[in-house]
């Protein structure tokens, strides 16, 4: 038979991602949906709100769950702390959850980093930095480490992403 070309996978593929609506930053969700699908995510849902999401979480396994903290009416880190409990859910407490939030506060959230497994990336999202995230918290489910990612300042980013152009 055929064998598969294991260079194209990405792992992206195989996991199931919800997104949950930014109330403050109209089209981020668009966009990271885009990253995902650009790295071969096929599975995508959305939720407009942390109270879609956890209807949602009571009848699909999600493997990673992107979230902001300004989720209205429920916050992000509520959000959270219901995915934690694993009340009447599909998708296990452990879940890996990753959270843009503003710069500047990627260190205002101590309960949530103790909840474990999450990641914070700070906006604007890049896609090199969501998809670096998204990997290491869906692979740091057995640590339940949380894990935080900064936006590289222009100064330190060359020109053009740093790809050699000829």
């Amino acid at each position: 038979g055929g064998r598969a070309d294991v260079k194209a996978l990405s792992g992206f593929e195989f996991w199931n991602f919800l997104i949950v609506d930014d109330a403050d930053h109209v089209g981020l969700d668009a966009q990271i949906r885009t990253i995902l699908r650009s790295a071969g995510a096929q599975t995508i849902h959305e939720a407009r709100d942390g109270g879609q999401a956890l209807k949602m979480l009571e009848r699909i396994r999600f493997d990673a769950i992107i979230c902001p903290c300004n989720t209205a009416p429920m916050d992000g880190l509520e959000l959270v702390r219901r995915i934690r409990a694993g009340t009447d859910s599909e998708t296990p407490p452990s879940t890996a959850v990753v959270m843009p939030v503003n710069p500047g506060d990627l260190d205002r959230f101590p309960e949530a980093r103790e909840q474990g497994n999450i990641g914070f990336i700070e906006r604007p999202v890049s896609g090199e930095i969501l998809l670096a995230c998204v990997r290491k918290v869906l692979g740091g489910q057995q640590e339940g480490a949380a894990v935080t990612f900064e936006t590289p300042t222009t100064e330190e980013t060359p020109k053009g992403g740093g790809a050699d152009v000829k």
